[in-house]
């Protein structure tokens, strides 16, 4: 057991391990405990690369761990046995799923490490994002059974701003518990994006595609020149990085989950194909004899899976399907246009198999639904739509800018604003149904809501992005001095 008054998880970028020792010494507070896997190499900082290959090592004896906690192990896994499960499917490959039997033991093995490394001295555990993890979620749920406090750094669908709780679910207000960066030359380079991309909003959707986006497909959409890469890349890793141990995924007849880059890249290889074909059956659900301009219909857009937007953000319905099927159900007057995200069938990661042809299969079963190909314009779609919907996206933010009315699953940042509904269960929808067409958005009133917002919320950039920010100063400038430039900027922050 290792005495700590603080957890941090999971913070790659390289200015935190700063932050969080200014923020130490102003608090004296004593021992602090890094988890993630990148080590933060500064003192009186205990790192611990705990991901779920070192968590879950199935040979551990459960035993080992003698350490008395008031908790009912079993009554937690078997409470969140399905999320869990899901959340578990980033460790799986469309050619391997482990049993029931299987994962239970492994939540218990992760229980069992994640108890060792708390102390009666822990305060507080930092989560850089939703815990999406099968540990760290976990470790969310046994943090709130043992009144421990949780502060997560909810990441926004907007460059650089991030909103803090304590809790998953969480409402945005003008009071909400932010950090206040008094570099004033960072805020407004941020606002000035964010005020670029909501004008670009009000034009065409292919002048305003999600950078995300746009950088993925340029790298990963499947081509033969693509699969040609994919192979001279495996080639490589085969010749130099095949005992270079980094990845968690599960493997045939193996009950250990960490690979090497090799063995990681040749999954990749794989997918490629699985995913193009799913493609190719999608392709061919695609109707083409819509009328967009006649038809009532509600635009579903669908969200890329595995990950923290859905799971475990949407608590009751991470599984699309089921979303979709209850929308469908209590909207029997409409038709549903589903377009599915354009990454699902892009190259670059693992076919999960969530998403796969039994999926698609399903849904092709509900009556009322129409698919989309994954290139239609999505500012079109918006505009003839009775309304949007998404599990929790960033089509519900580009559907508030051009003012139309949007329903989403999870309860966080967008519900401060009027023009995006927070739906709970099938009762909320219903009780939605009856009331929307009464419901309007005004363009002046959003305007200063987004204002609001942007003052309020915290700023955290991302490595990339302040990359970015630091070419306004100077192209010539080094990666090493553009590091220490930012540190600088940085240094200011106060918690």
């Amino acid at each position: 057991m290792r005495k700590n008054n603080i957890i941090c998880i999971g913070f790659n970028s390289y200015f935190w391990p700063d932050y969080f020792i200014n923020y130490i010494k102003k608090k004296k507070i004593n021992t602090i405990i890094w988890i993630g896997e990148n080590n933060p190499q500064k003192k009186n900082i205990n790192f611990i690369n705990f991901t779920n290959a070192e968590a879950g090592k199935i040979n551990q004896d459960l035993n080992k761990n003698k350490k008395k906690v008031n908790i009912n192990f079993n009554n937690l896994i078997n409470k969140n046995f399905k999320i869990l499960n899901f959340l578990f499917s980033r460790y799986e490959t469309f050619e391997v799923k482990k049993s029931k039997e299987f994962k239970f033991r492994f939540y218990k093995l992760l229980i069992n490490n994640i108890i060792s490394i708390l102390s009666k001295e822990t305060k507080t555990i930092f989560f850089n994002s939703s815990p999406h993890h099968c540990w760290s979620y976990i470790l969310y749920l046994i943090s709130k059974k043992l009144n421990i406090n949780i502060v997560i750094f909810h990441k926004t669908n907007l460059d650089g701003y991030v909103c803090l709780s304590n809790s998953i679910d969480y409402n945005f207000d003008t009071k909400s518990k932010k950090i206040q960066l008094d570099n004033s030359i960072l805020r407004k380079y941020y606002k000035k994006k964010i005020s670029k991309f909501a004008r670009k909003a009000e034009f065409k959707y292919t002048n305003n595609i999600p950078i995300y986006l746009l950088n993925h497909k340029k790298k990963n959409t499947i081509s033969l020149i693509y699969i040609f890469k994919r192979f001279l890349n495996l080639f490589y890793k085969f010749l130099f990085l095949k005992n270079l141990k980094s990845f968690e995924i599960f493997f045939k007849n193996s009950n250990q989950m960490i690979s090497s880059e090799f063995e990681r890249e040749e999954v990749i290889l794989k997918s490629i194909f699985t995913k193009h074909k799913t493609m190719n059956y999608y392709n061919n659900l695609c109707s083409n004899i819509l009328n967009i301009d006649k038809d009532k219909f509600i635009y579903f857009s669908a969200s890329y899976q595995p990950e923290r937007t859905s799971c475990p953000e949407v608590q009751d319905y991470y599984d699309q399907y089921k979303l979709v099927k209850m929308i469908a159900d209590n909207s029997r007057d409409f038709l549903i246009y589903y377009k599915e995200h354009p990454s699902m069938f892009l190259g670059g990661r693992c076919d999960h198999g969530i998403k796969n042809i039994k999926y698609y299969s399903k849904l092709k079963k509900i009556k009322n639904l129409r698919f989309l190909p994954t290139n239609y314009d999505t500012y079109k779609l918006i505009d003839k739509s009775i309304f949007v919907c998404s599990c929790n996206g960033t089509v519900n933010f580009e559907s508030l800018l051009r003012g139309k009315l949007s329903i989403l699953f999870a309860k966080n940042w967008m519900n401060f604003f009027d023009g995006i509904k927070f739906i709970k269960n099938e009762k909320h929808y219903r009780n939605f149904l009856k009331s929307f067409d009464n419901l309007k958005i005004k363009k002046n009133h959003t305007k200063k809501k987004l204002d609001s917002f942007l003052i309020n919320c915290t700023i955290i950039p991302e490595v990339d992005q302040e990359l970015d920010f630091l070419n306004l100063f100077s192209k010539k400038i080094s990666k090493i001095k553009r590091f220490k430039l930012i540190d600088s900027l940085l240094s200011k922050l106060k918690f």
